[in-house]
C-alpha cells in the first residue's frame, strides 16, 4: 500500500498479437516432482522441441490411385466420402505436434517428457499472462494452449514383425501352463488313488 492508505496503481496494456508467438501453460503432475524453480540453476539444461511426425502422417495418407478394379480411384472415393459426412482431411501442421521436453540436471541425469494437449482447459474462460515490462507497467498476453506433460516411455517397443514373432511364442507359453496344469491334476488323481488302495478292507 502507498502512503496515505492509497492503493498502488498499475497499468496493464495488451500488445498487438504476434502470430509468431504463442503463450502456453505447462502442467506437471505433482507426483513427478518437477520443480520449475530449479530450471534457472546453473548447470541445468532444459530443451523443448516439437515432435516431427511428418513421415508418420505421410505413411498413413491415402495415396492409392492406380491399379485395376476396385483399387482404381480409391483416394478420390475416400475424399468424396469424407466430404459427404462433413469430415475434412487434416494436413500436417508442425505446431499441432506434441512437445518433447528434456531436463538435464547438474548431476548429469536426464528426464524426458512428452506433452498432450489439454483440450478441456480454457474452453469456458480466457486466461492471461501478465509480464512486467516497467515500473507499474504490465503487458497482458492471452494463453493459447494448455499442455500436460507425462514421462516419456523408455521401454523398447516392437515393430509389426517382432510383435508377430512374440505372439507365436505366446501360444507356446500358454501351452506350457496348460501342460503344467494337466501334470498337477494327474498327480492329485494318482495321490487319491494311492490313498484309496492303502485303506484297510473289511473281511
Amino acid at each position: 500500500m502507498a502512503s496515505g492508505n492509497r492503493p498502488n496503481e498499475f497499468t496493464v496494456r495488451v500488445p498487438v498479437h504476434d502470430d509468431a508467438k504463442n503463450y502456453s501453460v505447462l502442467k506437471f503432475n505433482e507426483s513427478l516432482g518437477v520443480d520449475v524453480g530449479n530450471w534457472s540453476a546453473s548447470g541445468t539444461n532444459v530443451r523443448m522441441v516439437r515432435e516431427d511426425n511428418r513421415t508418420v502422417k505421410a505413411s498413413t495418407a491415402t495415396k492409392q490411385d492406380y491399379g485395376a478394379g476396385s483399387e482404381f480411384g480409391r483416394a478420390a472415393r475416400d475424399e468424396a466420402r469424407r466430404k459427404k459426412y462433413g469430415r475434412q482431411l487434416r494436413g500436417y501442421h508442425h505446431d499441432d505436434q506434441p512437445w518433447r521436453l528434456s531436463i538435464e540436471a547438474t548431476d548429469g541425469k536426464v528426464r524426458r517428457f512428452r506433452s498432450i494437449r489439454d483440450a478441456g482447459a480454457g474452453d469456458h474462460a480466457d486466461y492471461w499472462v501478465f509480464l512486467k515490462s516497467g515500473e507499474g507497467l504490465f503487458d497482458a498476453f492471452k494463453v493459447d494452449d494448455w499442455y500436460q506433460f507425462l514421462p516419456e516411455i523408455t521401454h523398447k517397443t516392437l515393430d509389426i514383425d517382432q510383435a508377430e514373432e512374440q505372439f507365436t511364442h505366446r501360444s507356446k507359453v500358454m501351452n506350457q501352463f496348460a501342460l503344467k496344469a494337466q501334470i498337477q491334476a494327474k498327480m492329485v488323481k494318482d495321490e487319491d488313488e494311492e490313498k484309496m488302495d492303502t485303506k484297510p478292507k473289511n473281511l
